[in-house]
């Protein structure tokens, strides 16, 4: 037998009209409630949106590094209405789809678009603090926690300083974490109401992490679902969630091919393997939880003592409910402490694909700050009903017509919310602080080329984005990935030029944009014409006489004699491959949802078909013991 469902009754699929008014209602003020905690937790990036475009003295290079991905995308579009393929300022050139931290396919790259770069990434930070909240909230809700416990556990997730420090530093990949509680929500709807709908929306979510960059929380998330999927089946004594958590896989994969696939490309030619040597001391985990000074932007993930406390309470009382998220938080607390055995969790995580080009074991915290939220939440739960189980009840006997009055104190309605706000208040003044050091000095800016010219010097390695602003290219970039650079920077020994012919003769610039380029050749003889950039298997000829080669690692076409207009395109297969493929899952997931919505209740969706497959073998071999056969 499957287990009762323990969702809202607001959320179950025969709720009445009442319950549909109570969920619209419900959402609007989660809504609501998400924008303004969203506006007190992000309010110092709020005060100067447009002030400086990196800290004066950033902790690290990765604010310069964000906002370098973000300027080009955001250049090409604009400026050379072209879809944001390769980014020729950084690193003598590389493909920019396929960079694994490239963010610009978000929804929310839209702000930029509309307010430029450096207002454009401080508005989604503050979104991306909403979307943390409503989805803390919603996941919460869907495992029958109270609207208070909900709070707690979405102010427990998305007010940790998780968030605020790796802004400090930079770190804009990793705010798609905040994507995580909707896909484990819609996980859990869709098993409520037996519709595989939400799980293709949950596939949706997973593709907006790797959409915005998020390497780190797609995997995560991705391992956090497959740990979560055979215990709810357990509970409930069903094989479904491990078929939903599938279907969510392929339509994730689905969606997400469009960079997947590129990234994949990347990953695969330029892998950065990572020593198994991270082990980490628990004391620096109970100093991330407590410690309102913080230990660092690696291993930020403060709770808190009010948190805490209800998180082990809930953990405890409400252990059969709770086990699933008890499991979790131990799992991700032992991956966090890396590799403290030849077997531990985490080195036998290295061993598999994308995971052994991770670090910094301590980035596992931010899903700790999520599960323990949850428990949180069945630990308000706990207090509420405790107290109101146990509260004091004041008899006040009248004599009048032999009729008793008694006045009751829910004391657990008034300890609880005292005890969230508090905690709430400790969480912001632990974590604003760290936004206000964004907001902080302003980067000079370089002096514009003319024409766009490769920069070689260790002042530019730290200046990509102000230097990309001024038309050059770094090539003493950072970039985590070991990417060769080839080009010469101008200025340098054997420095010949953005383009140049291997012989006599003369080429011209004629345009110039990131995705194309186009020249005037004059040559005597047949000759080679080489661009100062990198070469990759997508610049092609599309224009002209003669083959596009690699030459030295650059950029080459090998041309007859003659004079002759060419001109170069990058085309990158992976993405059309990849492109093709998410926009068949977007019509398989309408297809979905309209099969779902015609059948209704007659046939509870595709999902009470794959229900009935699974649980078929086991009826018919009730069936025939009944029978005596």
């Amino acid at each position: 037998m499957g287990q009762a469902s323990i969702a809202p009754s607001f959320l179950s699929p025969n709720r009445t009209l009442s319950g549909a008014a109570e969920a619209k209602s419900e959402a609007a003020w989660v809504a609501l409630g998400s924008a303004m905690f969203a506006l007190c937790f992000g309010y110092p990036i709020l005060r100067h949106l447009s002030l400086g475009n990196v800290p004066s003295n950033p902790p690290q290079s990765d604010w310069d590094f964000s906002l370098q991905l973000n300027w080009v995308a955001f250049d090409t579009i604009t400026r050379f209405h072209q879809f944001p393929l390769w980014n020729p300022y950084k690193c003598g050139g590389m493909p920019m789809l396929g960079n694994p931290q490239s963010g610009f396919l978000s929804p929310l790259f839209i702000l930029t678009l509309l307010f430029g770069p450096v207002v454009g990434i401080r508005l989604a930070i503050v979104a991306h603090i909403a979307i943390a909240f409503g989805g803390a909230y919603f996941l919460a809700r869907m495992l029958g926690i109270s609207k208070l416990g909900a709070v707690a556990c979405a102010g427990a997730f998305a007010g940790s300083s998780w968030c605020s420090q790796r802004v400090e530093i930079g770190h804009m990949a990793f705010l798609a974490f905040a994507y995580v509680p909707w896909a484990v929500a819609l996980l859990y709807l869709s098993l409520e109401r037996r519709r595989m709908i939400f799980t293709a929306l949950g596939g949706l979510m997973m593709a907006l992490m790797l959409a915005e960059g998020g390497v780190y929380p797609l995997s995560q998330a991705a391992l956090m679902l497959a740990a979560l999927a055979p215990m709810i089946g357990f509970q409930r004594r069903s094989f479904l969630p491990l078929a939903a958590v599938t279907i969510m896989g392929v339509f994730a994969a689905g969606f997400a091919a469009i960079k997947l696939l590129p990234s994949y490309e990347w990953i695969a030619t330029h892998a950065r393997p990572s020593p198994s040597a991270d082990l980490w001391h628990p004391r620096v985990f109970l100093a991330a939880f407590f410690w309102r000074e913080g230990v660092g932007g690696e291993v930020a993930a403060y709770l808190g003592v009010f948190f805490a406390a209800f998180a082990l309470v809930g953990a405890v009382l409400r252990f059969r409910r709770a086990l699933p998220w008890t499991m979790l938080s131990l799992l991700l607390l032992t991956v966090a402490v890396g590799n403290f055995a030849p077997y531990s969790p985490w080195a036998l995580l290295q061993r598999l694909p994308l995971f052994d080009s991770m670090r910094m074991t301590p980035r596992w915290l931010i899903l700790f700050t999520l599960t323990a939220g949850v428990l949180a939440g069945f630990g308000v739960d706990v207090l509420c009903s405790v107290a109101e189980s146990a509260m004091r009840i004041e008899l006040t006997v009248r004599r009048e017509n032999n009729i008793i009055y008694a006045t009751a104190k829910p004391w657990g309605a008034i300890i609880a919310p005292l005890l969230i706000g508090l905690a709430l208040i400790d969480n912001w003044f632990v974590s604003t602080p760290h936004l206000r050091l964004v907001e902080e000095g302003e980067e000079a800016p370089l002096i514009r080329s003319a024409n766009f010219r490769q920069m070689a010097g260790a002042k530019y390695g730290w200046q990509m984005f102000a230097a990309g602003q001024a038309n050059m290219g770094v090539l003493n970039c950072y970039e985590p990935n070991a990417f060769p650079v080839n080009p010469r920077g101008y200025a340098q020994p054997g420095y010949r030029g953005e383009q140049y012919l291997v012989g006599a003769g003369s080429v011209t610039l004629s345009r110039w944009t990131p995705n194309r380029l186009s020249f005037d050749i004059e040559a005597p003889s047949p000759t080679m014409l080489v661009v100062n950039q990198n070469y990759d298997p997508g610049w092609r000829l599309v224009e002209g006489q003669g083959i596009a080669i690699s030459s030295e690692g650059l950029i080459a076409v090998m041309m007859p004699a003659g004079r002759q207009h060419i001109e170069l395109a990058y085309r990158s297969r992976p993405f059309m491959i990849g492109l093709w493929i998410s926009l068949l899952t977007v019509a398989a997931m309408l297809l979905l949802w309209r099969y779902e919505h015609r059948c209704g209740k007659r046939l509870a969706g595709i999902s009470g078909w794959i229900a009935r497959i699974i649980m078929l073998p086991r009826r018919r071999y009730r069936t025939l013991e009944e029978e005596g056969r």
